[in-house]
This record gives C-alpha cells, sequence and structure tokens, in this order.
C-alpha cells in the first residue's frame, strides 16, 4: 500500500460504515465499469490487505450485480442499477472483454469467500461468461 498504512486504514474503515450499495435508484451503470472499479478494486484492495471489510463490500456489489445475469442469453445485461438491482441490455450484442473481466472478477470473489456458504453463486455467473 505504499506505505500509506494510516491513510488506507482509514479509507478501509470509510468503506466499512457506507454499506454500500444503498437502496433506491441510482441510475443504470456500465456492468463492465463497476465491475473493474468497485468490483475489482474493493477485492484486490482487501485480499490484498487482509481488510475483510473492503472484500464484504465487494460481495455486496456484486451480489447486486447477479440479477444482469439473468438474461434469457445466459450472457449478463451491460447495464445495473446496484439500488434496485434492476438491469438492462444496452445496444444489440456482448462485448468480449467486458464480459471476460467479469468472469475473472467473480471466479476471484468465489475463490474468496469460499469459506462461506453461497459463494458458488459468483462462479456459476462466471461460467454464464
Amino acid at each position: 500500500m505504499m506505505g500509506l498504512k494510516e491513510e488506507f486504514g482509514r479509507a478501509a474503515k470509510w468503506i466499512e460504515q457506507q454499506r454500500m450499495p444503498t437502496p433506491g435508484s441510482h441510475g443504470m451503470h456500465k456492468m463492465f465499469e463497476i465491475n473493474i472499479r468497485l468490483l475489482g478494486g474493493l477485492l484486490s484492495a482487501g485480499t490484498l490487505s487482509g481488510e475483510q471489510a473492503l472484500v464484504d463490500a465487494a460481495q455486496r456489489i456484486a451480489d447486486a450485480m447477479l440479477p444482469a445475469f439473468g438474461s434469457a442469453s445466459g450472457l449478463p445485461n451491460s447495464m445495473v442499477d446496484l439500488g434496485t438491482r434492476a438491469s438492462q441490455n444496452e445496444g444489440g450484442g456482448a462485448i468480449l472483454s467486458e464480459v471476460g473481466t467479469l468472469a475473472l472478477e467473480l471466479r476471484g470473489l468465489s475463490h474468496e469467500l469460499s469459506h462461506k456458504a453461497g459463494s458458488q453463486a459468483y462462479a456459476k455467473a462466471a461460467d454464464r461468461c
């Protein structure tokens, strides 16, 4: 953490207190952006630092993303509202790099949470990618 342990600790504590995502509509956002910035960032920071609160936050984000995997094609919808868990497709098809990064982060989360019941839901979603 580049020697910024105190700052990192404060940031982790702040994230823990936020209990994100909050209920209510936040508008539709790209799954890809949520995945690489929120899910991936929280998961990697939590895994590298050992801060379980960050992994827990990543799990809450992933839980809000999972309904997007209910599409008829099996591929996730490209847009999601984390607060309402509603999702929709933008455009006509899936972009391979976007779907691939979802598989990577969800598989990583499943591995990180392998000791918890229900962690296979993330692996199953990754398998649909």
